[in-house]
């Protein structure tokens, strides 16, 4: 997600800065909602780095992980998907809040017949989750059940660092 903030952020300002033209009291209110876009991204540039502080802080039980009856595959998809679920959990509510803030603005510019800005690109890989991840939780789902509460209560809802847990998984025999 901080890769991703450092590139896209500073477009969706960009594209949200520019210029429009029309009445006053259409000029006061697309100020106003940008200005309100501009504070979500600064909201979520906090929030990304408060995660990424915790995520270098996060603990996942390498013992624990290991006494879990999953094979090396299951058990890199289920730590691979709840690794993404919780940087996304993490940032999620100001994710939701910058994308409301962007809808509103996009909303009424095409209400004032405004020309779109170009945020609709940026806000798609900023805010949403990657095909990959979705793909990462449809075999996380195909887990029986009790394998996904296990994986779940040892990795729990915090983020961590994913690598050095996937590199701590014993290579196939």
């Amino acid at each position: 997600m901080m890769v991703a903030a450092r590139i896209f952020l500073p477009l969706v300002l960009w594209a949200v800065a520019q210029p429009v033209a029309g009445a006053s009291a259409e000029e006061e209110v697309v100020e106003l909602l940008k200005a309100d876009v501009v504070a979500k991204v600064d909201q979520l540039q906090k929030v990304s780095r408060r995660c990424e502080q915790a995520k270098r802080q996060g603990q996942v039980s390498l013992e624990n992980l290991a006494a879990l009856a999953l094979s090396r595959e299951q058990l890199i998809a289920a730590v691979g998907y709840l690794s993404l679920r919780n940087d996304y959990l993490c940032t999620q509510q100001a994710r939701r809040e910058l994308s409301f803030a962007l809808a509103a603005f996009e909303s009424v510019r095409q209400d004032y017949d405004y020309p779109p800005s170009e945020s609709g690109l940026v806000q798609q890989e900023l805010l949403y989750p990657s095909a990959r991840y979705y793909e990462l939780g449809v075999h996380y789902a195909r887990l029986p059940s009790e394998a996904r509460e296990q994986a779940q209560a040892v990795v729990g809802s915090r983020p961590f660092e994913l690598m050095p847990v996937l590199n701590a998984i014993p290579p196939p025999d």
